[in-house]
């Protein structure tokens, strides 16, 4: 759960905020269509665990996309879904490592100017932890994922009591409301559910029955999305 949750998790700290920034920038008025977006994000989370569900059934060696391609269509549309899903999860390091790192200089600001250093430490540090190998990338991936977990919610508490205290924001640039100003949202939005995929690439590496526990993590997965966005 900790190796494999972690790239979708991670997308959850930017995923949400983007959707804000873009309807809010546009004017502040336009923030109260942030919970349609997300719901709409969210049916197609849905969507995708169905789909993830009865690939994790028919490719218990693992794959995911790439074999469901390979199988249905032809090897070179799997060799370019494979290709695809590489840039993805260079691209997740690059976003992840740096919203972490604006958050972390944010709440530090006199490390703003050192945030490409630290954040190339954070890449380095991820990238050693994991040619130790996938069992030693879990044990260590445990703190940081459920410590997560558990920051998010207690950011969720620490709302809730503040909701009253809510500032309104005045919009800084007035934009007429469009369908394009909420399919921006929604395309900016879905970077939240970046990772979902992991899972079924790597069944083999669950405990059996492999396939039952997979489906299990899945299901568990998609639970905390939803909660935390």
């Amino acid at each position: 759960m900790a190796l494999l949750s972690s790239d979708a998790l991670s997308s959850v700290a930017y995923g949400p905020e983007q959707i804000i920034i873009v309807l809010t920038m546009a004017a502040a008025l336009h923030s109260a269509y942030t919970l349609p977006v997300a719901g709409l994000i969210l049916a197609l989370l849905f969507l995708l665990v169905i789909a993830y569900q009865s690939v994790i059934e028919q490719f218990p060696e693992g794959g995911g996309a790439y074999k469901v391609t390979q199988k249905y269509l032809n090897q070179t549309v799997a060799l370019s879904t494979a290709g695809l899903l590489l840039v993805d999860y260079i691209l997740t390091i690059a976003v992840s490592v740096s919203a972490g790192v604006d958050a972390f200089t944010s709440a530090f600001p006199n490390l703003h100017p050192y945030r490409i250093a630290i954040s190339i430490v954070f890449i380095v540090g991820l990238l050693l932890l994991n040619l130790r190998g996938v069992s030693e990338t879990a044990r260590m991936l445990m703190f940081p994922v459920y410590g997560f977990i558990a920051a998010m919610f207690l950011v969720f508490i620490v709302a809730i009591f503040k909701w009253n205290d809510a500032v309104v924001l005045s919009p800084t640039t007035v934009e007429a409301f469009s369908w394009m100003l909420l399919i921006k949202a929604f395309a900016v939005g879905c970077s939240a559910l970046t990772g979902v995929e992991a899972i079924s690439n790597a069944v083999p590496n669950f405990k059996q029955p492999a396939v039952q526990n997979a489906q299990k993590t899945m299901l568990v997965l998609a639970t905390i999305l939803t909660v935390l966005f």
